[in-house]
């Protein structure tokens, strides 16, 4: 893959990341929090939901850059969305143990599959709205 992070290879809209929260596989490790949903066609496309947990904006940028390279060195092949959450102790990490529980947690991820969508007899709760 190039050097850019190209368009297509980015979750952008409020309803693709609610999509791949809601449907998606939910991994956690020490470094991030990641969200894999696998999809019938197309490339490998990831999203940063960096708070401000993480720090200031340069933080949040550093988290949003090692990810964005991380996701870059993995090459997946798979056609997957991916949503990460990082977590502070991943500005100090080193960049190999990033690479390693990124790659970790998509793979167990991705190999877990689906969750199983509720059946139409069973209501869902509402997914609150954060905005104001």
């Amino acid at each position: 893959m190039p050097a850019s992070f190209p368009r297509a290879a980015r979750i952008r809209r409020r309803g693709e990341f609610t999509g791949v929260f809601d449907g998606g596989v939910k991994r956690h490790g020490r470094l991030m929090s990641v969200f894999v949903l696998p999809m019938p066609a197309g490339r490998a496309r990831l999203g940063i939901a960096a708070s401000k947990k993480i720090g200031g904006a340069v933080e949040r940028n550093l988290a949003k850059r090692r990810m964005r390279e991380v996701f870059r060195a993995a090459g997946l092949p798979a056609p997957l969305d991916i949503v990460v959450i990082p977590r502070r102790d991943l500005l100090t990490a080193p960049f190999e143990s990033v690479r390693q529980e990124f790659a970790t947690l998509v793979d167990v991820a991705a190999r877990h599959g689906r969750r199983p969508q509720p059946s139409a007899d069973q209501p869902r709760a509402p997914r609150r709205d954060r905005r104001v």
